[in-house]
């Protein structure tokens, strides 16, 4: 680099100064610092700044400043703190990361400073977590025919595309190991498919008097909150029960594993003395012990959820006396910790359950529900009629279906049955 003359280190050391007087005032993060401290270094090195020591005090004094600020950054601190997902994408895009490709990924590896990352546990933080949060299962004012909307427990997200291709996970080796200093890593496996998820479209239209809508005002509420109430209605259908072909989402339930009836749950309990409950307590052991799943909620039917919650609530008081079905203020009820949900799109005596978390599936929102009104629809115009289109589009992505397992209650129960 050629040294600069005396008016080129004047602009150069302004407008560091502006640069980092603009840190300081907004904060940093420590990459930025780092990269802040290395470059001036260089800057020093390449030039002959003894005119400008008073300037050059200001801007040692404006970095000492920066340093200190981001050393007393608190890691779990909110404001500050960054996703790791957030960290790694700006990790990807970055120009040594694309060198890096570029030479096949030899040499040196780009290294990425964590030092920002929030790691509060689950919930503390609010989405800076790196755990993702837990979902509250907290019942919100039910849509009128549905006991819940499918969106406060499902994660929902927004996209900018109308078709989706993602990595599904299939299977998991865990390499992960303690190793002598020299010793040799053992590899992860990750089986995986690449699925492609196109938007669905949830549309549906209705046609009323003009002088109706005109002259009644609840009239446009009515077929609003109607509308919602049915669309929720088909959307807890196609994310629980839809069957994936034609226009019908893939549903959790017709991509859960079953229930495998032998192993170490089989002639567990004698007979007599089991329940429906056992049966849901044997599952999620499957579940965790097959898949390394561990579930934080069940849907049954109307008649199964009738089922469970007339039962008795304790195994045998020798093996566990603690309340295993319990209900909260809001009418949720639980069992053995996992939310247990009502929905007629699960069939009579079955179970679904598994976990739901944003790591695990999604349900993303090409756009927001959308009502248009015209009366341009076929004779709308000389019938005087109105015509309301009420629509969004959806995607669906299943990440990991291994973290769900479905069974029929009364086969499980005949499995742990002596």
């Amino acid at each position: 680099m050629a040294e600069l003359n005396a008016e080129q280190l004047a602009n150069e050391i302004n407008a560091r100064l502006d640069s980092y007087k603009e840190m300081v005032d907004k904060s940093a993060t420590v990459e930025a610092l780092n990269e802040a401290v290395k470059d001036f270094e260089s800057f020093k090195q390449s030039n002959d700044l003894t005119e400008y020591d008073e300037k050059m005090g200001n801007l040692e004094k404006d970095i000492r400043k920066l340093t200190e600020k981001v050393g007393q950054i608190s890691i779990n601190d909110h404001a500050m703190g960054q996703s790791l997902a957030t960290q790694i994408k700006a990790g990807l895009e970055s120009d040594a990361w694309e060198k890096h490709l570029e030479k096949r990924a030899e040499g040196e590896s780009p290294i990425w400073q964590m030092k920002d990352i929030d790691w509060g546990a689950a919930g503390g933080n609010g989405t800076n977590d790196v755990v993702h949060n837990a979902m509250p299962f907290d019942v919100p004012v039910y849509p009128f025919e549905e006991p819940f909307d499918v969106r406060s427990y499902i994660p929902v997200s927004t996209v900018d595309t109308g078709s989706l291709d993602y990595p599904q996970e299939k299977a998991y080796t865990d390499g992960m190991g303690v190793k002598a200093e020299t010793g040799a890593s053992t590899e992860i496996s990750i089986t995986f498919e690449m699925q492609t998820e196109n938007a669905h479209r949830i549309a549906t239209y209705a046609e009323v008097s003009r002088r109706a809508l005109r002259n009644t005002a609840w009239l446009s509420q009515y077929l609003a909150n109607r509308f919602l109430e049915k669309w929720v209605k088909l959307l807890n259908t196609q994310v629980l029960a839809g069957n994936g072909t034609g226009e019908n989402l893939n549903g959790i339930l017709n991509q859960a594993t079953a229930y495998v009836a032998a192993g170490a749950y089989e002639d567990t309990i004698p007979s007599g003395e089991s329940t429906l409950i056992d049966a849901i307590l044997a599952m999620k052991s499957q579940l965790y012990d097959s898949g390394n799943v561990m579930a934080n909620s069940c849907f049954v039917s109307p008649v199964t959820h009738y089922q469970l919650t007339v039962q008795k609530t304790t195994t045998r008081e020798y093996a566990y006396d603690q309340t295993l079905a319990q209900v909260d203020s809001n009418g949720v009820w639980r069992i053995n910790g996992m939310a247990l949900v009502m929905s007629k799109d699960i069939p009579d005596g079955q179970a679904l359950i598994g976990m739901i978390s944003p790591n695990v599936l999604q349900l993303l929102m090409n756009g927001g529900v959308d009502m248009a009104t015209t009366q341009s629809h076929s004779t709308n115009f000389v019938a005087s009629l109105v015509a309301f289109r009420f629509e969004a589009d959806v995607l669906f992505p299943i990440y990991r279906p291994y973290a769900f397992l479905k069974g029929d209650l009364a086969t499980v129960q005949a499995d742990i049955t002596a």
